[in-house]
Parts: structure tokens; C-alpha cells; sequence
């Protein structure tokens, strides 16, 4: 399962950069959605949550809502957040999120994203 997420991870990246160079904000949105998801599963619960408040900022910015399957699995994964994290550095975490606009929030992801490939062995 490990190799899943790593593969995950690195598929999420690679479409982002290209969501990116291609200006397709709903793009970057998604693929922002799929690496809150791998942050989730690896354990970076206020990473993720940062991640999902920038997206969900950029989804109501886009005036969009997810197909039912992408609605379904940002549900799942929310939910796991608000199960784990308290709920005070959630919601600091889901207001950074929010507050820091599509750019910053691709920024800090694929940051963090680079950084985690780097620590695996």
C-alpha cells in the first residue's frame, strides 16, 4: 500500500505542474484534492488541511462543485481529519488554508511534496 501512495503522490505532482503550466485552475484544484488525500494517508494531517481549505477556497472561488466521486473521496479524507486533529488546529489549519490563494497553496504542496519523496528511502 505504501507503493500506492508513493505512486499517488507522484502522479498528483506531475498533473499538477501541468494543470499549472496550462492555467487550469480547476485542475490545480483537483490534484491539490488528490495530494491532501496522500498527506492524509502518510500522516501530515495539518498539511492536509491547510491543503483542502486552499481548495475548497478555490473550488467556491470557481464557482464549481466536485463530481460525486471526487465529492466522495474529499469526504472521506476530511473526515479522517476531523477524527485526528484537534479540532482548534484543524480549523487553524483549514483557515490558512483558505487564506493563502491558489499559488501559494501549489507552492506549499509541492514543497512539501518534493521534501516528502526526498526523506523516503
Amino acid at each position: 500500500e505504501l507503493g500506492e501512495v508513493e505512486e499517488a503522490r507522484a502522479c498528483y505532482r506531475e498533473a499538477l505542474e501541468k494543470a499549472r503550466q496550462l492555467g487550469n485552475s480547476y485542475g490545480c484544484a483537483a490534484c491539490l484534492d488528490g495530494l491532501a488525500e496522500v498527506a492524509v494517508e502518510e500522516g501530515r494531517l495539518e498539511l492536509a488541511a491547510t491543503i483542502a481549505g486552499a481548495t475548497e477556497a478555490q473550488y467556491e472561488t470557481l464557482g464549481v462543485s466536485l463530481e460525486a466521486s471526487g465529492a466522495v473521496a474529499r469526504a472521506r479524507y476530511v473526515e479522517k481529519l476531523k477524527v485526528a486533529l484537534e479540532p482548534v488546529v484543524l480549523e487553524r489549519a483549514w483557515a490558512r488554508g483558505q487564506a493563502m490563494g491558489l499559488e501559494a497553496a501549489i507552492a506549499e504542496a509541492l514543497q512539501a511534496e518534493a521534501a516528502q519523496g526526498e526523506a523516503e528511502p
